[in-house]
């Protein structure tokens, strides 16, 4: 899989000496994977947001009672998204998630990178953890599409807080796609598709669960309550987006 990578990557940046770049985004042929004026409605998420789910709030709502999505409790100790999921962020997403784009995959884990080192306030538990964990594919739809987001996004962080990447988390079911289900739907879909590994190297750890994109929160939140059921002593969320 690395070398079938590599390979794509060398034949983009020969075709790039003949083609000109053009923005994943806009399609404006701008010498760049991103234009400036793509690359500026990009939506951080910035104070005020929930102290625990990280969800942005509206101005002068500070306490995590006053979010909506942390009433009823939640099996994830925080979590934290650097964007909003918006243009050209869900773009972007789905470039890399749908069409394999690597070079929309590589933009958006730079840009969530440089926002965790220059926003150490936002993402101030997480070099303190143990481990990161992605959240995983079925088999049958990781060989479909070659590769597994979230496991992307898992290394690039591991990389910056020099953490280890466990896969302890496995994906029983082959789940329909999320995004066109309700919140209830969603819920159900992933009850009991995941399991915590036999093999889990994080038991009694402090682990960064890693996905995407937190839409209504449903994979993350079954992802959590099953890792906290299998041992893990903490679990703190990490997506690349979230909608609000």
């Amino acid at each position: 899989m690395l070398f079938l990578r590599n390979a794509i990557s060398n034949l983009r940046e020969a075709a790039a000496i003949f083609l000109p770049i053009k923005c994943l985004c806009c399609g404006e042929s701008c010498g760049k994977i991103v234009c400036d004026k793509c690359e500026r409605k990009t939506v951080a998420v910035t104070p005020p947001y929930c102290g625990l789910c990280g969800r942005p709030l509206p101005p002068g709502v500070r306490f995590a009672d006053d979010c909506s999505e942390c009433r009823d409790g939640t099996p994830l100790d925080s979590c934290r998204s650097p964007f909003v999921y918006a243009p050209p962020i869900d773009e972007l997403v789905k470039q890399f998630k749908f069409n394999g784009n690597y070079a929309a995959g590589d933009y958006l884990l730079k840009a969530a990178l440089a926002r965790a080192e220059a926003d150490r306030e936002l993402f101030a538990l997480f070099p303190e953890c143990d481990a990161i964990v992605p959240v995983p594919l079925h088999p049958i739809r990781r060989i479909r599409r070659g590769f597994n987001q979230s496991e992307h996004i898992a290394r690039g962080f591991s990389r910056l807080w020099g953490m280890p990447v466990s896969k302890s988390l496995a994906r029983l079911r082959n789940t329909p796609p999320q995004s066109k289900l309700s919140k209830q739907e969603r819920m159900r879909n992933v009850s009991g598709a995941f399991a915590v590994r036999k093999s889990s190297d994080a038991r009694g750890k402090r682990v960064i669960l890693v996905d995407d994109v937190m839409t209504t929160g449903s994979t993350m939140k079954e992802c959590a309550r099953i890792l906290k059921e299998g041992g893990m002593a903490e679990v703190h969320g990490l997506t690349l987006a979230r909608r609000v």
